[in-house]
């Protein structure tokens, strides 16, 4: 048995890398285990319940495809590697803006016209769990920016919904 521990144990990983990933806090991941977004094991009593890896792989590629968001990982060169942390998610965290901060880039005063460009496809968003703040992709909303400017026509747009 102590012989299959150390292979079974790669298969998961702990709290605060689950939360690295995700860029979420303890209780985010609490929150996606109760809904049963990501899996887990515990070892029981009152030990720390361990992340399984490839559920919080398959809710990213989940989310990207909820999203209409384009893979942009690179491939891996044997099936047994893993991908870098920072590319799981849709797009990386340190491409990421909060909602307020596409507000201002935008001009908008209200919550609505924002979710609407969103919801248009515009530039890549997504929440991490249903009724989430938006996350949305920096160089995105900037690309769109840059083509309204240059544009008198309709409204550029990524496949978004």
């Amino acid at each position: 048995m102590n012989d299959l521990f150390p292979l079974a144990e790669k298969e998961y990983i702990d709290n605060r890398r689950a939360q690295a990933i995700l860029g979420v806090s303890r209780a985010g991941i609490h929150r996606m285990l109760a809904m049963g977004f990501i899996a887990s094991i515990n070892y029981g009593g009152h030990t720390v319940k361990r992340i399984n890896y490839h559920s919080v792989v398959s809710y990213c590629d989940h989310l990207r495809r909820l999203h209409h968001i384009p893979e942009r990982r690179p491939p891996l060169s044997a099936p047994y590697l893993r991908h870098r942390d920072c590319d799981l998610l849709p797009f990386p965290l340190a491409d990421t803006i909060n909602f307020q901060e596409a507000m201002r880039a935008l001009g908008f005063i209200h919550y609505d016209g924002l979710v609407g460009r969103i919801e248009m496809g515009c530039f890549e968003a997504y929440q991490i769990v249903p009724q989430a703040k938006w996350r949305i992709s920096r160089s995105s909303l900037q690309l769109f920016i840059e083509q309204s400017k240059h544009r008198a026509g309709p409204l550029p747009t990524f496949p978004h919904f």
